[in-house]
Order: structure tokens, then C-alpha cells, then sequence
């Protein structure tokens, strides 16, 4: 996977937690952009922005429903632990696992993430 890839990706990720709260924002600025008569330029932009976040949130829903519980908690300390940025051997140290594992786990989620939303790997 390049590298740009997976960062888009771990973007996705870490804005995963916040992104109700980001969809929200944008349907109530959609809201008052169409009440007060602004252009359509901005309401077309904010809805693809909405689109997108809603694509998004729901192609990390789908893949942590399907993937095993170790993965699943991986893919949370890695990317859900507020203010904490932790590296692939710090989750490997608090989770117990080989680093191979833990590795090997996350990739195959990041796989998983881009092809459900359409990524070239």
C-alpha cells in the first residue's frame, strides 16, 4: 500500500470517533446556508464534504464489525485513544502481542478500509 494511502487512511481513523459530531456541523451549515439564500456553490460543496464523511464513517463501521476482536483493539488504541499517538510496538507492549501480529492485523484492516471505500491499493 503506498504511503499516501495509508495515511489518508489513519486520517479516516482518527477522525472516526469525532465524525457524528463533524456530520452534524455540516447538516446544520447546510441548513442555514439554504435559509439564507446563499449560493449553491457552497451547499453543493458542503453536501459532497457530507457525502463523503458519511461514506466514510460508515466504511470504518463496516470493517470493525467484520473484523476479529484483537484487530478491533488494535484499531482502537491505535487510532481512538484521545490525545495518545501511539507507535506499532507501544500497542504491541500494552496489548501483548508480537509486533509481527499487531502488524500484520493492521494491515490487513487498512486493506480491508480501502477497498471498501474504493481505494487503488
Amino acid at each position: 500500500m503506498k504511503t499516501t494511502t495509508l495515511n489518508y487512511l489513519e486520517e479516516i481513523l482518527t477522525d472516526y470517533p469525532k465524525l457524528t459530531s463533524y456530520i452534524h456541523h455540516c447538516e446544520q451549515q447546510m441548513i442555514i446556508t439554504s435559509s439564507s439564500g446563499q449560493g449553491m456553490v457552497n451547499t453543493i460543496a458542503t453536501d459532497r464534504y457530507l457525502r463523503r464523511l458519511k461514506e466514510n464513517q460508515q466504511a470504518v463501521h463496516d470493517c470493525l464489525e467484520q473484523t476479529d476482536p484483537e484487530t478491533r483493539q488494535i484499531i482502537h488504541t491505535l487510532y481512538f485513544s484521545p490525545g495518545l499517538r501511539l507507535t506499532l510496538r507501544d500497542v504491541s507492549i500494552q496489548l501483548n502481542m508480537s509486533l509481527a501480529t499487531i502488524s500484520r492485523k493492521r494491515k490487513r484492516f487498512m486493506n480491508n478500509l480501502g477497498k471498501q471505500l474504493g481505494l487503488t491499493l
